[in-house]
């Protein structure tokens, strides 16, 4: 058994979100007009890291959870869990980007009392660097550690420097450090979808949550203290964490692979060959599949992806009322929710942290979301 520094901490919510500012497909995509187009490579067929293109507008109504408590702190005792599968000791708050994402995020910030650690693919929103300049000046520690290709991180890496926040680049051991977590005095973490740049608070689709069990945070601690100092990869043999490179391939695929009766995606684009035939396969075994995929004006793989779904009779849209931007995956009311995009080198070779969320309540609420854009969605291909 070990022990976390947890206790009641205020519940924050994350309604919907939106997005505006701009930032680049990571692994094998190319950049060319503007925008980050997905395109093809060896085995991925795509890349891990994501695009942003020009501001939507409108879009399906947006759904939030919302939640109380008491801020606190304390030595909880907690085990180790191994199953990603098992229910938390605290449920997770469902955040569903765009609306309201900003304003609950920032106060997870301004409400911290010791600690701000901060792992992004993305930063140069400046409410963000603001506020994470104010938490460095009320005397809390603050480490921000950025995705050393991403240009646009060149802002909030100067303004945070030399404001004396301990900021770094990750290492070179991933292809791209695309994890997306705010983790706040040990005692709650969101782990989303979200980049904390215009577009992610502005006009996209993300999901995300915060996560207040100790046992995930105890994880996500020694993850991020290796990150920060580049060192090797905690072992995560038992951890309820979805991990890449550690573990990620291997769960999504049972996830697919054990849908009974439904499988929906909604997902900025699907490259990796394996989840790709093991969507279709479940469809052949009479599973109902439904796929919601980016606008292809945006990411122009996903013509010839939805063209490939559509062809083993899965049904197929495309969101355009929001720039789909989520990494979501739904197998029997069993949601994966985090920063992995379904691609080969997402899955293989960046630094990505996920969860699956089993609880009732959030499960509910995510699949009412999903049948939300479902309906908005556009046919494809």
């Amino acid at each position: 058994m070990r022990f976390s520094p947890i206790a009641g901490v205020a519940l924050l919510t994350l309604s919907t979100i939106a997005c505006s500012n701009g930032y680049a497909i990571a692994d094998d995509d190319q950049y060319s007009d503007g925008k980050w187009v997905a395109s093809g490579g060896a085995q991925a067929q795509g890349s891990g890291g994501e695009t942003s293109g020009s501001p939507g507008a409108g879009g399906a109504p947006n759904s939030g959870v919302t939640s109380g408590g008491t801020a606190g702190s304390g030595n909880v005792p907690f085990d180790d869990v191994c199953d990603p599968y098992e229910p938390r000791s605290q449920p997770p708050e469902l955040l569903i980007g765009p609306i309201g994402l900003e304003t609950k995020l920032l106060g997870l910030i301004d409400q911290a009392q010791n600690r701000v650690d901060v792992m992004m693919y993305q930063l140069s929103r400046q409410s963000f660097i603001s506020s994470l300049i104010n938490a460095h000046d009320r005397g809390l520690v603050v480490r921000v550690l950025l995705d050393p290709d991403q240009s646009v991180n060149a802002n909030a890496m100067s303004q945070l420097s030399n404001a004396g926040i301990d900021v770094r680049q990750a290492s070179s051991a991933f292809e791209h450090a695309h994890a997306k977590i705010i983790f706040v005095d040990d005692v709650a973490a969101a782990i989303m979808s979200a980049n904390l740049n215009d577009y992610s608070m502005v006009t996209e689709r993300n999901y995300g949550v915060i996560n207040r069990d100790p046992a995930d945070l105890d994880d996500l601690a020694r993850i991020f203290d290796a990150d920060f100092d580049a060192k090797a990869s905690p072992s995560l043999d038992c951890t309820r964490l979805i991990v890449s490179p550690v573990n990620a391939r291997q769960r999504l695929l049972a996830l697919v692979e054990g849908a009974q009766t439904s499988l929906d995606l909604a997902v900025m684009y699907l490259s990796d060959k394996s989840l790709k035939s093991a969507i279709i396969a479940r469809a052949q075994a009479g599973v109902t599949v439904r796929v919601l995929l980016a606008d292809p004006a945006w990411i122009s793989s996903n013509v010839s992806t939805a063209t490939d779904l559509a062809a083993a009779q899965i049904a197929v849209r495309y969101l355009k009322s929001w720039e789909l931007h989520a990494k979501l995956v739904v197998a029997d009311q069993i949601a994966f929710i985090g920063s992995e995009n379904l691609s080969w080198t997402a899955l293989n070779k960046n630094r990505e942290i996920g969860l699956f969320v089993s609880e009732d309540a959030q499960s509910a609420n995510v699949n009412a979301q999903f049948l939300s854009d479902w309906a908005a969605g556009s046919s494809a291909p």
